[in-house]
């Protein structure tokens, strides 16, 4: 020890035994003169005080009197000192600190503090010492004691329940329980609010813990009430959607068996809708025979989810029985006797039955029945091929309405030519008098739109490239329009024509068949449901853009050797279809916009745990020790969606990385909690909404699936189920770069020019999985040879980011960790403000990825769903910001190849050398 070390320790031993003689002194002086009081004075709660073995040694030998704090400290300190050195050690204390009410022990050199229970030990101890602890410290005591009550479920005498949601404690004096009561007659919940103490107090003589069986009762009892809620919106959103109105309806007579109400039992015979959709009426009778009425509303549907489920069948297929007869009333012929005949105009069936009949024609009667006919016979339909039938009637509609608005656009552009102020400037007309629900009007509002997305990008430089992007895609959608409006407004002017009202009629009547809008919901909780609502609407929504293709492009694909059931599958996927604006073509929101958005809010997603890396080193970029992430049917995403979704996870704190797409809520009939938001990710057939398994109800609903599950997917033996195949590269003549150990450790490096990558020996790394990053970025930038040429800062500093989250893919894999030693500011730039640099990222890595992937296994590279080739390398994009869009610079480079490719060659020999590629 050093000298001024032991006189320090001298100097506190004399100052301790001079505070121990002052303290018998006053104590003494207090017996002979002081005040006959035996109350303990409260005391101030202990300062931080840290404590050297040397003074822990004298303390444990002085015979003076110790305060509790010394006390711990004597006792942690010599604990401490055998977990490092053993029992067999010669006596002796490690360091130990008390700090803001947490000792902790110094074993081994590192600090361990106290666990949860000995910490608030410790502080109930101090209190019942008289101490006054602070708010922090009485807070970790009200805490602890609160999580065995924590979210769990009470009952009382009179049979009400309730749920301890939280503990508030914030600026009261004394802290308060939030709960949730339920009453029998009411399972909607109704938020209270208790005192702490009088409720931990209350326990086992008011308020009585559910048992584990009791709960989970409790908790499918909720389920079912919440199902309920949502079943009772989904029928208002179905009947206020639709376009044609939907009042009443007849309980099918398979369905039309006694249910149990609050009251007794209760037949149903009938539905009704009532009060513009917010309330429905149910008519039938009770066991007795006695006729009844019931009325649901939005505060009484959590009790009726047996009877609701009949309503919804009926609403449901109402609602499509309905629109199926008014597009055979509108596309086909009115007989004398006021029935409706539809025939296709082509020698093809409409649909094929699920028993493999032709069904060529459909007839409405009077009563508003639909009959399906094969060569004029009846012919019976499933449900499934009721909605065949549909779907075939909406394709027809489709291409109708199409033919329609080609014989009818001409003459409806008149009010728009005759409001021209200038009659040489096809634009100095009203748009509003444009014909609405037509092409046209879409190319305008589309144009608008692209107008106004650049300007909120042109005034802010940082944006520079977004704006860019917004006004080459604002020129293509101009471009387009006035050249449609050109050929409309010289068209009216040769030949202005005259509208045909009885097909304008026709064509109106298409559009609010085919196009109708939503209606605003009357309902409470419209936000707090999105998915199940959007369950419903796949359901409700007969067509949307998609099925908006000329009658040439529809027809391309309808020949004698397809079915309309083909085309239906194919091209118009009536179930998975949102539906369209309310003008009928195109959107507010076009595809590739969607997809930037997506795009943008990956590029979020990665620039904000880079941020958090920057803070916390040794934290990978994904946790690939873990399961990928999955469907619930276990079958495993690849790619740019494996990457997403594992940063969504552990963002969100989801403990599985399990995705439910919209189909599977429909199909396990699942809810989605109030808060939860979809995650999108962009495929070939566009951009598809999934939920983690945590956002839903599958744990209450599944519960031993769930269990199952959960312990498959984090059991050890499934994080060790996949090996790492990326040392198969390794073996010489594997790979078809040649990969030399000659580099430092974290320093990756590929030359283009020799076709070498280099790495660090692995006996360097302190880590594994950092030789196994360094590796795959190197095999990353291997299949990049082209782009590995550009020497400009930018392209390299985006070529690491692309090796970076390449490897990544890699290790998610290949179950190694790559985390990220330095790093650009520019990435988080880019990627927060620029979704093409995000898209061009991720997919290029994808790419690469599947390249390296495919020759680890020796098989051709497959291209996961998630890339889309047509998007890969984007045209008129400067995607690296230097000012030069990708085609011209690619075309630049081509050309100075062959005149100065050793002067380039020579500086990239010297960046990939000395420079981590940008890196900061």
């Amino acid at each position: 020890m050093k000298l001024s070390g032991y006189f320090s320790l001298l100097m506190k031993i004399m100052e301790k035994e001079k505070q121990n003689m002052i303290s018998r002194f006053l104590q003494g002086w207090g017996q002979l003169f002081g005040s006959s009081k035996n109350a303990p004075q409260p005391k101030p709660f202990p300062g931080d005080r840290f404590f050297y073995p040397e003074e822990l040694a004298y303390l444990s030998k002085t015979g003076e009197p110790l305060t509790q704090i010394e006390k711990w400290a004597v006792e942690a300190g010599k604990k401490a000192y055998i977990e490092s050195f053993g029992s067999t050690a010669r006596p002796g204390f490690n360091h130990v600190q008390w700090q803001g009410g947490i000792m902790s022990s110094y074993v081994k050199g590192l600090p361990v503090a106290d666990n949860e229970t000995e910490q608030v030990a410790k502080l109930k101890e101090l209190k019942a010492q008289n101490y006054i602890l602070p708010d922090k410290q009485l807070d970790i005591i009200r805490k602890y004691e609160a999580r065995d009550i924590l979210d769990r479920y009470f009952k009382t005498n009179n049979g009400n329940i309730y749920h301890v949601e939280g503990l508030e404690t914030g600026d009261k004096e004394e802290p308060t329980l939030s709960l949730i009561k339920y009453t029998p007659d009411d399972i909607s919940g109704k938020k209270e609010s208790i005192d702490f103490e009088k409720f931990k107090n209350d326990i086992q003589t008011v308020f009585h813990p559910l048992s584990s069986r009791e709960e989970a009762a409790f908790n499918d009892r909720l389920a079912d009430a919440r199902e309920a809620k949502i079943q009772y919106e989904m029928i208002g959103r179905t009947v206020l959607d639709s376009p044609i109105a939907i009042t009443e309806g007849k309980i099918r007579i398979e369905q039309q068996k006694a249910y149990g109400v609050e009251n007794g039992m209760f037949i149903p015979e009938s539905w009704g809708i009532i009060h513009g959709g917010t309330q429905i009426a149910m008519k039938g009778h009770s066991d007795t025979n006695e006729d009844k009425t019931l009325v649901i509303d939005h505060m009484n549907a959590c009790n009726y989810k047996a009877l609701l489920d009949v309503i919804y069948d009926g609403v449901y297929k109402q609602r499509d029985s309905k629109l199926s007869a008014a597009l055979v009333e509108t596309l086909g012929n009115k007989l004398p006797n006021g029935e409706a005949f539809y025939k296709t105009p082509r020698s093809i069936a409409l649909f094929h039955t699920d028993k493999g009949i032709d069904i060529d024609s459909i007839l409405v009667d009077k009563q508003g029945e639909l009959f399906a006919l094969s060569s004029n016979h009846h012919v019976e339909l499933s449900q499934n091929d009721l909605q065949k039938m549909k779907n075939s009637l909406v394709i027809n509609g489709i291409i109708e309405q199409k033919e329609l608005e080609k014989e009818l656009i001409v003459p409806l552009m008149k009010d728009y030519v005759e409001s021209l102020t200038i009659a040489d400037d096809i634009h100095s007309g009203d748009i509003d008098k444009l014909p609405v629900n037509t092409r046209i009007k879409s190319l305008c509002r589309q144009e608008w739109q692209l107008e106004q997305a650049y300007n909120q990008y042109a005034n802010h430089p940082a944006d520079e490239d977004f704006a860019n992007q917004y006004k080459a895609e604002w020129n293509a959608a101009s471009l387009i329009y006035t050249f449609e409006l050109k050929r409309l407004v010289d068209a009216y002017r040769i030949n202005p024509g005259k509208v045909d009202l009885e097909k304008k009629a026709r064509f109106d009547r298409l559009h609010k068949l085919l196009h109708f809008t939503p209606k605003p919901l009357r309902m409470e909780q419209n936000h707090s449901l999105d998915a199940s609502n959007k369950v419903a609407k796949e359901e409700q929504r007969p067509a949307n853009d998609k099925q908006l293709k000329s009658k040439k492009e529809v027809e391309t694909h309808i020949h004698p050797a397809e079915t309309p059931d083909t085309v239906a599958e194919e091209k118009v996927n009536i179930e998975d279809t949102e539906v369209s604006d309310s003008e009928g073509y195109g959107r507010w929101h076009t595809p590739d916009i969607k997809q930037r958005e997506v795009y943008l809010q990956y590029g979020k997603l990665l620039a904000e745990k880079l941020a958090l890396q920057q803070s916390y080193e040794k934290l990978p970029l994904t946790n690939n020790r873990r399961s990928l992430p999955t469907t619930l049917d276990k079958k495993e995403y690849q790619g740019i969606h494996a990457f997403v979704l594992a940063l969504n996870t552990e963002k969100n704190g989801f403990c599985m990385p399990v995705y439910l797409t919209e189909k599977d809520l429909k199909s396990k009939k699942l809810l989605v909690k109030k808060e939860a938001s979809s995650f999108p990710l962009i495929e070939k057939r566009g951009i598809v909404n999934v939920y983690n398994i945590e956002q839903t109800n599958y744990s209450f609903r599944y519960p031993q699936k769930y269990t199952s599950l959960k312990n498959e997917l984090l059991s050890e033996e499934q994080e060790n189920k996949k090996e790492n195949r990326l040392p198969r590269l390794l073996q010489p003549d594997r790979w078809s770069s040649t990969i030399v150990q000659d580099g430092k450790p974290n320093l990756a490096s590929y030359n283009s020019k020799e076709d070498v990558i280099h790495i660090g020996r692995q006996d360097l790394y302190d880590k594994e999985d950092d030789f196994y990053r360094d590796l795959a970025e190197g095999l990353i930038r291997s299949t990049r040879q082209k782009e590995a040429r550009n020497t400009k800062y930018n392209a390299l500093v985006k070529e690491e980011l692309i090796s970076l989250v390449g490897a990544n893919m890699l290790g998610q894999e290949n179950r190694f960790n790559v985390s990220v030693p330095q790093q650009s500011a520019i990435w988080k730039k880019r990627l927060r403000n620029a979704p093409d640099y995000a898209r061009d990222v991720l997919v290029s890595a994808s790419v690469s990825q599947v390249l390296v992937e495919s020759r680890i296994s020796g098989i051709k590279p497959q291209l996961g769903n998630d890339i889309d080739m047509r998007s890969a390398t984007p045209i008129n994009i400067d995607s690296d910001g230097n000012g030069i869009v990708d085609s011209q610079e690619n075309l630049v480079a081509d050309q100075k190849q062959g005149s100065n490719e050793n002067q380039e060659q020579q500086a990239e020999d010297s960046v990939s050398h000395h420079v981590r590629h940008g890196r900061r």
